[in-house]
């Protein structure tokens, strides 16, 4: 469902509530409602942001939650 409202890496400049972010070689979607969630479901108030996963193709990279984080 994501993917149809647009969560692709094409898009990212075009987000209206977040952003990319890269720290140590990782890349995060930040932002308020982002840090709300993660906060709400993780307990975490100082991370950067939503692991995206950086392996696969054209299709995947940059456009998933990282399983390390986000499971299934």
């Amino acid at each position: 469902m994501t993917h149809l409202l647009g969560f692709s890496s094409i898009l990212y400049p075009n987000f209206n509530y977040g952003k990319l972010v890269n720290v140590n070689q990782n890349s995060y979607i930040n932002g308020t409602f982002m840090q709300r969630a993660l906060n709400d479901q993780f307990g975490c108030k100082n991370y950067p942001g939503m692991l995206l996963e950086s392996g696969g193709g054209q299709g995947t990279s940059m456009s998933h939650w990282s399983y390390k984080v986000g499971f299934n």
